[in-house]
């Protein structure tokens, strides 16, 4: 099994994403916390870290052991530009990985993936099959 506890800031939010693949799943956990304007940037992704930890602990049953080893990688992704698109980006990411069948995340970009930021029909794709998929449940 292939436990990754991601980190994204997008404008002063944080996603604290558990991606955990076994044989057969692949499932996310996400963690979005608002930063207080008189709380350090640093003391803000460490509150984020511990809860992140806390969950992903608890969901895979871990939480009487007292140290697990859990790397935390900043992965260079496209970078939303404004405060709206902050989860089609995330869901665009996703698709990028599934689709490049990686068991992990690389630090980089995947090659043919490196852009600073997803242009609008990029974003549009993942809404309408976000649509798609609400509208066939």
């Amino acid at each position: 099994m292939v436990h990754h506890l991601l980190e994204a800031t997008f404008l002063g939010i944080s996603l604290f994403l558990a991606l955990i693949i076994d044989r057969q799943h692949y499932y996310i956990n996400e963690i979005r916390l608002l930063r207080n304007k008189s709380e350090d940037n640093e003391l803000h992704q460490q509150k984020g870290r511990r809860i992140a930890l806390f969950g992903f602990r608890t969901e895979k049953g871990l939480l009487k052991k007292i140290k697990m080893s859990t790397k935390w990688i900043q992965i260079q992704c496209p970078r939303q530009k404004n405060v709206m698109d902050s989860g089609y980006y995330v869901m665009r990411y996703m698709k990028e990985i599934i689709d490049h069948q990686q068991t992990r995340i690389f630090e980089d970009y995947f090659h043919d993936c490196n852009v600073p930021h997803y242009d609008q029909g990029e974003i549009d794709e993942v809404r309408a099959q976000w649509m798609r998929h609400v509208l066939l449940m």
